[in-house]
């Protein structure tokens, strides 16, 4: 029988025996009976003022409380014993404080009677373990009690007497207590074994009999299952006869079906357009239709001694062993296979197989495949695989810039060039769908495309701020995308430019150089003549200054025209190691600056020097006049004063490149005007350079010639200007000149006019000029050689041939037939070694330099001066 204890089920007969069931019942009636009364009780005390023992009162019916609720909660049996054990532990610890504490508050010896009852009641409700525990427990309370005496208001004399009577009995009661339980404890365990004993005895005889019952009742029913199979077998047989005879009927049906499904598969084999074939798993052909005969090219009789390695690229082995090896797993192939064959009849195909595992007594037995011959289509695809590559390989190499953009109008491609050409990667147009500082608006270009405009010019600004002229050819696709073309056409432009301005400039200098050719012809006289005649006049003659103002005029005229040859890039300039420090030099000593300071005192002209400037080769007379003409016009800005900075650097440039001019790298001398004067405006300066242009009042100061020369002569000596001006603050001109390592020849010396006199050689004048014919003979009769005069080249072959001639003066450009080159030619075709001296108004031609290579030697520029033939002649005769 099951009790109820503190909220849970116990069964005495289930590890708990009948005394501590009672134990259980005792703890009941503390829980309900107990914990009331202690609250009140330490409610008592409490208001009393004795805060000690409410304490403690309270303290135990607090741990009767929690320990019901705790054993209320419980779920094992195990748990609830524990709690209880500790709950009454604690109760009856907290009493003996308790009363302890009241012996002291009364100062009377005869309450310790009261401590005497707990052990009795811990053996009872503990056990003999759980009382003797607790008995350690109050004696070592007993200790504590010595030392907390003032607490439980204990006196000396009641401290004595506590100490000897709670000690004494304690103990005895104590071990009484403990021989009484034992004797107890071991009285019922004898009860409690032959009381199992009985309950065995009982269990037994019951199991017998119920065994005997099973038997019985199994037996009967076994007879009746018996029957009953019996009936059921008599059914069975009569329906198993049914089916039997239905199955026959089927199974007719089935073969029947069969030899029609194996006549269907026999003509799907033999007639199918595709390869099928049977074979082992080492590859040994079984059977193949006809379409594998042809493929393979074997005869039907060949069949069983065919193996497919023999007809596999060996690079295709492993794929077919991995190919049986997937169908020895699977029993089928999960995707479609290419191989790449050599049939029989040693043609190269392309096979694309599917197969599947034939299975004999549930093993894998065979591989039956079905092959297509794609050779047609991979070669269109191979095709195919060509275009598109040539086609990606001309997009990425195009020269072009080349970009896809989507029916969305976001960039979906860029090709190389097209990143070099702006900056801008792919990742950045596409992380930046809106294009966003992209100055390329596809948005203007899909509308473009749409009203079928084929090319349009626009500004680019590139990712480095760079801006760019770009033509853009948009071609739309028939899936909505749209390709687009770039051409960077910036370079383009600049050279249309400057071959606008090249062509201007040589149709002017074109038209100068034949003015200034003819006015060299007609100088000829007007420099020359002078000095024939000073030469016979006395020194007191009246004659001779206004022969000497004939002569200078006459070389004013001359350096016009040489500006005007300069101007044509025709001019005579023979370059020469030089250095631009000593030229600005010289220029800031000569008379023309001295003018030009006198004229301008609120100016101040500052140089700033390169002192180990490279040296260029160059025409110092020339370069000397660039300078003039930059200070010039610095000085002609500058109005109101200031000051003209000119410096010389030493430069080493990869590229240089502004929209007039190109320099490649290499090693350039730069030097720079700068002046503080009131600026040009852009249409200024693009125009500064055209001839007979100029921001100044004609006739007042220059020509309009003067900056054209300046082109001209930096353009001769392969130089580059570079102008940076502002309004009101000035114009900066940088020319760039190749620079050259070699040294200036410092041991040449002039030759004297004393040293230049003939000695009776002969001269022959080749000119088809008759003034100049008639000069040069009289300038060279003056100084001691014979003369002799043509007209043209061919008169000049024809009086070589029949009359020794020790010098030639020959023209470089006659009319009509040869020129001077083809003369000379001709001339040490037969007189090798002939010696000659070139002359012309134009520059050194290579024709020129092509008669030099042959044999002739100085270039004498026209007009020349009586010193000047006489050098030249001289030279070329001691040469």
């Amino acid at each position: 029988m099951k009790m109820w204890l503190f909220g849970m089920y116990f069964d005495p007969a289930e590890n708990i025996s009948t005394d501590m069931t009672y134990r259980f019942r005792f703890a009941k009636i503390l829980q309900w009976v107990g914990g009331p009364f202690l609250y009140a009780y330490s409610a008592y005390f409490f208001v009393k003022g004795f805060y000690f023992a409410a304490a403690m009162i309270l303290a135990a019916g607090l741990t009767i409380t929690i320990g019901s609720l705790w054993i209320f909660r419980s779920n094992t049996q195990e748990k609830s014993l524990l709690v209880y054990r500790v709950m009454v532990a604690l109760f009856f610890f907290f009493m003996v404080l308790h009363h302890t504490n009241l012996i002291g508050m009364n100062h009377r010896i005869d309450y310790v009677g009261w401590l005497f009852i707990y052990p009795l009641l811990a053996f009872f409700s503990l056990g003999n373990r759980g009382g003797i525990i607790w008995g350690l427990i109050s004696l070592l309370s007993v200790l504590i009690s010595f030392l907390i005496q003032e607490p439980l208001s204990l006196t000396p004399t009641l401290l004595l007497n506590l100490k000897i009577q709670t000690l004494v009995a304690l103990s005895g009661i104590g071990l009484i207590a403990y021989i009484y339980e034992n004797v107890r404890h071991l009285t019922q365990e004898g009860l409690i074994q032959k009381h199992q004993a009985l309950l065995e005895s009982e269990k037994r005889l019951k199991e017998s009999n119920g065994q005997l019952t099973q038997e019985i009742s199994e037996r009967k029913a076994a007879e009746e299952a018996l029957n009953k199979m019996r009936n059921e077998l008599e059914l069975r047989v009569k329906a198993r006869t049914s089916e039997l005879t239905r199955e026959i009927g089927e199974r007719k049906q089935a073969e029947a079906a069969l030899l029609e499904s194996e006549e269907r598969y026999k003509a799907l084999f033999e007639r199918s357009l595709d390869c099928v074939y049977v074979h082992d798993f080492q590859g040994n052909f079984i059977d193949a239709n006809p379409a594998s005969l042809n493929l393979f090219g074997i005869r039907k009789e060949e069949v069983r001694s065919f193996n497919f390695q023999s007809i596999l690229d060996e690079g295709q082995l492993l794929l077919a062993f991995q190919t049986l090896q997937e169908l020895i797993e699977n029993g089928f192939q999960k995707k479609m296979t290419e191989f790449k064959i050599t049939n029989q009849k040693d043609e190269m195909l392309y096979l694309e197989t599917i197969a599947s595992t034939i299975y004999r007594h549930g093993e894998p037995y065979a591989v039956q495949g079905i092959a297509r011959d794609i050779t047609s289509r991979k070669k269109v695809e191979e095709a195919l695989y060509r275009e598109k590559e040539n086609f990606r390989k001309l997009v990425e190499e195009s020269p072009f810039g080349v970009s896809l953009i989507g029916e969305d109008g976001n960039f979906k491609y860029v090709n190389p060039e097209f990143s070099s050409m702006f900056g801008y990667g792919l990742e950045d147009l596409q992380r930046n769908p809106n294009h966003d500082g992209v100055s390329i608006d596809v948005k203007d270009l899909k509308g473009l495309i749409s009203e079928g405009t084929p090319v349009m010019t626009i500004p680019v600004v590139c990712k480095d701020g760079s801006e760019k002229l770009v033509d853009s050819r948009p071609v739309r696709l028939e899936s909505g995308e749209k390709i687009i073309f770039y051409e960077d056409i910036s370079e383009k432009k600049s050279l249309e430019m400057r071959l606008r301005h090249a062509q201007k400039m040589e149709a002017i200098g074109t038209l100068a150089g034949g003015v200034a050719h003819d006015l060299n012809n007609i100088l000829s006289g007007i420099l020359s003549y002078p000095d024939l005649l000073l030469m016979d006049l006395p020194q007191d003659s009246p004659l001779r200054d206004p022969l000497l103002t004939i002569k200078k005029s006459g070389e004013k005229a001359a350096t016009i025209v040489q500006d005007l040859l300069t101007l044509a890039r025709r001019g005579v300039m023979a370059k020469e190691v030089t250095n631009f420090n000593e030229i600005i030099s010289e220029y800031l000593k000569s008379p023309e600056h001295e003018s030009l300071s006198q004229y301008h005192r609120n100016l101040r002209f500052l140089t700033r020097p390169d002192e180990h400037l490279l040296n260029i080769l160059g025409s110092p007379v020339h370069l000397s006049k660039v300078i003039m003409n930059l200070v010039s016009n610095a000085a002609e800005a500058m109005a109101a004063g200031g000051e003209v900075l000119i410096s010389t650097q030493n430069l080493y440039v990869d590229r240089i490149r502004t929209e007039n001019d190109h320099l490649g790298e290499g090693e350039y001398v730069a030097v720079r005007v700068i002046d503080q004067g009131i600026g040009m405006t852009e249409k200024e300066v693009e125009r500064i350079f055209e001839p007979f242009y100029t921001t100044k009042v004609m006739g007042r100061s220059g020509t309009g010639l003067g900056m054209s020369v300046v082109w001209g002569t930096v353009e001769d000596h392969n130089g580059f200007i570079d102008i940076k001006s502002e309004i009101g603050k000035g114009t900066t001109f940088t020319l760039y000149f190749p620079a050259t390592r070699k040294d200036a020849d410092g041991n040449t010396q002039p030759i004297t006019a004393g040293l230049s006199a003939g000695r009776g050689e002969m001269v022959l004048v080749v000119d088809d000029v008759e003034d100049q014919r008639k000069i040069a003979e009289e300038m060279l009769r003056k100084i001691g050689y014979r003369t002799a005069s043509v007209s043209n080249g061919k008169e000049a072959v024809e009086y070589v041939t029949g009359n020794p001639v020790d010098l030639l003066i020959l023209d470089m450009i006659m009319e009509p037939n040869m020129d001077g080159l083809e003369t000379y030619r001709r001339v040490i075709q037969m007189r090798p070694g002939q010696r000659a001296v070139i002359t012309s108004g134009f520059s050194e031609t290579d024709r020129v330099k092509e008669a030099q290579r042959l044999g002739a030697g100085r270039y004498l520029k026209k007009p020349y001066t009586l010193e000047a033939i006489a050098v030249a002649v001289r030279e070329e005769l001691d040469r």
